[in-house]
């Protein structure tokens, strides 16, 4: 595959719900473990691509793999990405998905605060606001459906899904997963799940 259709996680990390955009410089991922099997970067790992991408430097910003959550197969285990206020976890049954639960909004995402903070709302860039209050335990995650996978471009291969959550302070951190169409068994992949570094 083309390196564009690997890297088009390019997004605009602003929701029309909440007050102003914001464009993040730096993001941690739970990447893909795998070789790109064809194209230009054949050969090569997923996180190396992907991380010294000029594309994605200069349209999203800087992306790191962080190696303690590198998963072999979508699918097989949870994958979670924590900063210094919040944390985002994606069981491994929402990292596969079809054609049709690609237009469902049964994919869950659970949030957790961290450092004693409060979460105060979460939302996706494509269907708005998810949820809105004060989520304050940091033993038990809150658990979001209704996330979009929006492909990207009108191409078959490629997509994401974009996504908010504010932290009291006020604090907000962007988070964006990027989902691979595999032709082989027909359905959306997810390959990297990153969040705002902080």
């Amino acid at each position: 595959m083309l390196k564009t259709q690997w890297l088009s996680i390019l997004l605009t990390l602003c929701l029309s719900t909440v007050s102003g955009a914001s464009f993040a410089k730096k993001y941690k991922c739970g990447c893909i473990d795998m070789v790109i099997p064809s194209g230009t970067d054949a050969g090569k790992s997923f996180k190396e691509v992907f991380e010294n991408s000029s594309e994605v430097r200069d349209k999203f910003g800087n992306v790191e793999c962080v190696k303690s959550e590198m998963f072999k197969q979508p699918g097989q285990s949870s994958v979670s990405i924590q900063e210094k206020n919040v944390k985002i976890y994606i069981e491994g049954k929402y990292q596969v998905r079809t054609d049709k639960q690609k237009q469902d909004n049964d994919m869950e995402i659970r949030f957790r605060p961290r450092n004693g903070k409060c979460m105060e709302l979460i939302g996706g860039k494509y269907r708005g606001k998810r949820w809105q209050g004060a989520w304050c335990n940091r033993d038990k995650y809150k658990e979001q459906g209704g996330f979009a996978i929006k492909t990207n471009d009108g191409s078959m291969l490629t997509a994401h899904t974009a996504l908010a959550v504010d932290v009291t302070g006020p604090n907000r951190y962007a988070a964006a997963i990027h989902w691979q169409w595999s032709k082989g068994n027909q359905k959306w992949l997810m390959t990297a799940a990153c969040l705002e570094n902080k």
